[in-house]
């Protein structure tokens, strides 16, 4: 799997903090060749990250294929944060929550395989599962938090 072809639009940063980082992408099922029923990589979250969330949000219907689905691939271990999502329900507008959470509990997985440090985790992607006939149109954008470790130095702090 080499899809990996949206960084269309990308900002960094946000909550005030520079640990967080904030980076939007947008995704052309069609265009972009992801829309045949397979697994397709979509976004690959740099070493030292770790993710936290994301949103989907549908900006075209899809059209023609049967469902989507969205995980994580972890050093090539399958993590799912939804099960299959029929077509219809994927409408303009819509957002579909991916938290590190859902795919913790979905899968069984242990949250450091969301946690991409090059040694343990040696790769980790946002991945699409298209399932039945290849999609003809459909666009999404996705908006995704991660934590940079890298070089982390800083202090926690107390909550008062």
């Amino acid at each position: 799997m080499a899809d990996i072809t949206a960084t269309k639009f990308q900002s960094k940063g946000s909550e005030g903090s520079s640990k967080v980082k904030e980076r939007v992408f947008e995704f052309d099922l069609d265009a972009d060749g992801i829309g045949a029923a397979a697994t397709h990589n979509l976004v690959a979250i740099p070493e030292g990250e770790a993710f936290l969330d994301a949103q989907v949000i549908w900006t075209e219907l899809p059209v023609t294929g049967t469902s989507v689905q969205f995980l994580a691939t972890s050093s090539g271990t399958d993590m799912t944060f939804t099960g299959a999502l029929a077509t219809a329900n994927c409408t303009i507008g819509s957002v579909i929550e991916l938290r590190s959470n859902l795919a913790n509990t979905e899968t069984g997985a242990n949250m450091g395989d969301l946690y991409h440090d090059g040694t343990v985790v040696t790769s980790l992607t946002l991945d699409i599962t298209c399932i039945g006939t290849t999609f003809t149109a459909g666009k999404f954008m996705i908006v995704m938090r991660t934590l940079d470790l890298n070089d982390y130095s800083g202090d926690i702090g107390q909550v008062a």
